[in-house]
């Protein structure tokens, strides 16, 4: 027996993680690499240095690795994820107070606000919980109700879209390989939008003549930008923590 030169717990002298505090155990790992053999650390058996599976329990040394990389990746993305949904809840409070004057408009920021806490407490939490999923339900249901309030048939794709993603976070391996597909969406719907406002002049204004607002156009196009690759990130955030670690 040994101890752990992290917290100090007593291992076997074959460990080579310590099961108290999860340590590596590099000066026993690098004294096994320097004579070619290594340790599983599942079973604890000797193993040549090369080997990408233990002979003895089939573990895959390469899987641990790619593991460890695919968790990495996912907590970046979860932070970038998490950040964009305190971004976009501050920023529906705020249109809260300065647009919501009928009653369709005051239920559907409610909603909206609502809907955007959930999905951001369910993305704190993680562990792959349903929580962020009713989040993204009951945004879809906001954008309904918007349907109503601002006439806008367009808002429908909308739903649908909100309502895929609500389903990759509900963690169901057969929508895993479809992840990309609301990002596509909602990059369509903001095609689209922005065809319709050229073509009813959305972006003309003036007072004594009217002109093309360029301005208005930029800032259009690239707040449209900046959400499709919010869903896009939202979406491969639900791909990378929301389902079984990748091999």
């Amino acid at each position: 027996m040994k101890n752990c030169p992290n917290c100090g717990a007593e291992v076997f002298d074959e460990a080579v993680l310590c099961v108290h505090c999860n340590n590596i155990l590099k000066k026993h790992t690098e004294e096994y690499e320097n004579n070619n053999i290594k340790i599983c650390p599942e079973c604890g058996n000797k193993c040549d240095k090369n080997a990408v599976l233990c002979v003895k329990c089939g573990f895959g040394f390469n899987h641990q690795n790619k593991a460890k990389e695919s968790k990495a990746k996912g907590q970046i993305i979860s932070v970038i994820a998490i950040v964009l949904g305190v971004i976009g809840t501050l920023s529906l409070i705020i249109s809260m107070f300065r647009y919501g004057d009928s009653l369709l408009g005051v239920i559907n920021s409610l909603l909206s606000v609502i809907a955007s806490i959930v999905v951001l407490v369910g993305m704190i939490i993680g562990k792959k919980n349903k929580i962020t999923a009713i989040g993204y339900i009951i945004s879809a249901l906001a954008t309904f109700i918007s349907v109503f309030s601002n006439e806008d048939l367009l808002l429908l794709v909308s739903v649908v879209q909100i309502l895929m993603v609500a389903i990759l976070y509900m963690g169901m391996e057969q929508f895993k390989k479809l992840w990309f597909v609301p990002a596509i969406m909602s990059a369509i719907i903001s095609l689209v939008a922005v065809i319709i406002n050229l073509s009813n002049s959305v972006y003309e204004s003036g007072y004594y003549y009217t002109y093309f607002n360029w301005e208005f156009f930029i800032i259009d196009i690239v707040t449209r930008i900046g959400s499709v690759i919010g869903v896009a990130i939202t979406c491969l955030n639900a791909k990378l923590n929301w389902y079984k670690d990748e091999i």
